[in-house]
């Protein structure tokens, strides 16, 4: 049996968070799955408030080489805003 760490749970060890150890081996933490799941949310949010213009700005740069260079994207690109603004005129 073990206790979590961050909240009062406390079962088996499948109930737990684990790691595979140089031997490959599964090794449990102790910190259950919810409040490790909780974790990995708050730094997944950190980190894109942290490289978000980053990420956003490879993108924009990536659609705009693939617009330009590629026929037919571009071809599809047009034919996509011409509907939206056909839909939003009637």
């Amino acid at each position: 049996m073990r206790k979590c760490l961050h909240c009062p749970h406390e079962g088996e060890d499948d109930t737990f968070a684990f790691y595979k150890d140089v031997e490959g081996n599964r090794r449990a933490r102790n910190v259950c799955m919810n409040c490790w799941r909780l974790q990995s949310q708050d730094r997944q949010v950190k980190y894109k408030e942290k490289h978000g213009d980053r990420v956003r700005e490879a993108a924009r740069d990536r659609r705009y080489l693939r617009y330009h260079s590629d026929p037919e994207f571009r071809q599809r690109c047009l034919d996509q805003s011409k509907k939206r603004s056909t839909y939003e005129s009637s």
